[in-house]
């Protein structure tokens, strides 16, 4: 059995798909016989719980020199300097400013066109003579591999870049999880790996070698940085279709869960305003949606609660001493609210309400601090 390189779960590697192939696609040799000898056979597999295709095996890491395109191609330089120059327009910076992060430098050819263009730029890289190599040209440049625990000198970091580094690695989470750690809360960048639709559209199997662990799809890949602190903003293939392209913004863990705070605060508030109004209130649906506010509501003079349900009327509501009566007890309130707290139902209550009160007016101010619609009814 083999574990997944992105969500860890069982693959079962008899279902591999086997190729004979050379043994790394740098290994070029100036003599014959040596050439010949360098064979090798990978199996590929897919995830079956995440999608991503994987090799089974170990990376391949080139030491002695760097494989990176950009290095022969102006071209190919260029465009990365208009990928990371759209950072910019990201975060309506202006260029000159921010700390850049780069996974997976190689020899600092890159590093050495940005100079500039960002404050300060630092590279990681883990093949120790390109990192070397830089580092004597006076980059900022740090032998390592990226993992979850990784601390990158220089950092926290305002962007970063990774140019054809995941396909490389062994645990594409952690790598994920190690660069969002690094970064500047607000942090955004580009990741960039070769493209497997391109493959499947070609019917070509070349594109599968002992260099490249992993190969992402527009799925997979939106799957991985999402899964490990990103929030995708814009992905699309370029460079004739072979590159799969990310732009991303750092996604903080609680973000979405700060208005809880907020949210409590208000519904004290909101308790204290309607005993000052001194008005019959009354919920109308006592639904899971309710019961986590149900505490705070107790404070309520005289709280109202009634509901549809014949399995909840007449028994107190978890963590009370209020009952729940049936629909027909709003009958004796007379000018009064009532907040619908069954949001599914709502609808359905609201005409309800229309029949039993001449007036209905939901009240926006009480509405916004409890989260639900709550109504003025008044009688005929």
């Amino acid at each position: 059995m083999t574990k997944c390189r992105l969500c860890e779960s069982a693959i079962d590697d008899h279902d591999s798909v086997v190729l004979d192939v050379p043994a790394g696609t740098q290994l070029f040799s100036e003599d014959a016989a040596t050439a010949e000898a360098l064979k090798t056979r990978i199996a590929i597999v897919e995830c079956p719980s995440c999608s991503l295709i994987q090799l089974v095996g170990e990376p391949i890491v080139y030491d002695h020199a760097s494989s990176s395109s950009s290095c022969v191609s102006g071209q190919l330089t260029e465009h990365r300097l208009e990928q990371l120059g759209d950072l910019f327009k990201m975060t309506n910076a202006s260029e000159g400013s921010g700390r850049l992060l780069e996974i997976g430098c190689g020899d600092g050819h890159l590093l050495e066109q940005v100079k500039g263009l960002f404050a300060h730029s630092v590279g990681v890289e883990p093949a120790q003579q390109n990192a070397r190599s830089a580092s004597a040209r006076g980059l900022d440049v740090h032998e390592m591999l990226m993992d979850k625990d990784t601390t990158v000198p220089g950092g926290p970091f305002d962007y970063f870049c990774s140019f054809h580094v995941l396909e490389h690695v062994t645990k594409v989470s952690a790598v994920l999880q190690g660069i969002a750690n690094t970064l500047t809360a607000d942090a955004v960048g580009v990741v960039e790996v070769p493209s497997t639709e391109a493959a499947f559209e070609q019917k070509r199997f070349g594109d599968f070698m002992p260099d490249h662990l992993n190969y992402f799809t527009s799925e997979t890949l939106r799957s991985a940085l999402e899964w490990n602190g990103f929030a995708v903003e814009r992905m699309y293939r370029d460079w004739g279709g072979e590159h799969l392209v990310a732009y991303v913004r750092r996604r903080t863990g609680s973000s979405n869960l700060s208005y809880i705070v907020d949210r409590q605060q208000q519904l004290n508030e909101f308790v204290a305003t309607v005993n000052q109004r001194r008005l019959p209130f009354a919920i109308w649906g006592v639904s899971h949606h309710i019961l986590p506010y149900i505490s705070a509501l107790a404070e309520i003079r005289d709280l109202l609660a009634v509901d549809a349900s014949p399995s909840k009327i007449g028994k107190y509501i978890p963590s009370t001493r209020i009952s729940v009566r049936p629909t027909t007890a709003l009958q004796d309130m007379p000018h009064g609210y009532v907040a619908v707290t069954a949001p599914r139902f709502k609808d359905e209550i609201v005409a309800d309400l229309s029949k039993r009160f001449a007036t209905v007016i939901e009240d926006a101010e009480l509405s916004t601090h409890l989260g639900f619609s709550v109504f003025e009814c008044r009688p005929a």
